[in-house]
């Protein structure tokens, strides 16, 4: 029996897995993250979830548990989420601080 729990470990895995799906799928750009690519990591992630519980049913001393299943959902939806939430936030943010003079201009700014 392993210190950290398996609950725990599929979390973080699923979790890091869906941010690399949603990296790969908006080309690494995390301003302005669109609907469409969030989803797409999510169902990505969570398909491959299913096909790792799957495949362990053919993996002598494995057995597949739909609460693994659930907890790689889970991760992939928080975390890409989150994501995709800060990307709005960021998104909203940038030009409410341009027009009021609190962020640094842009270089175009500088030379007029």
């Amino acid at each position: 029996m392993s210190a950290i729990p398996d609950t725990l470990v599929h979390g973080l895995v699923y979790g890091l897995l869906g941010a690399l799906m949603l990296r790969a799928l908006i080309r690494a750009r995390w301003s302005g993250i669109q609907a469409r690519p969030a989803w797409m990591a999510v169902a990505l992630t969570i398909g491959y979830g299913g096909f790792d519980e799957w495949h362990q049913a053919y993996v002598p001393g494995r057995m597949p548990e739909v609460g693994d299943l659930t907890v790689d959902a889970l991760a992939a939806v928080v975390v890409v989420g989150a994501l995709w939430a800060w990307s709005i936030i960021r998104a909203s943010r940038a030009p409410a601080a341009r027009r009021v003079g609190h962020a640094a201009p842009a270089s175009t700014e500088r030379f007029r």
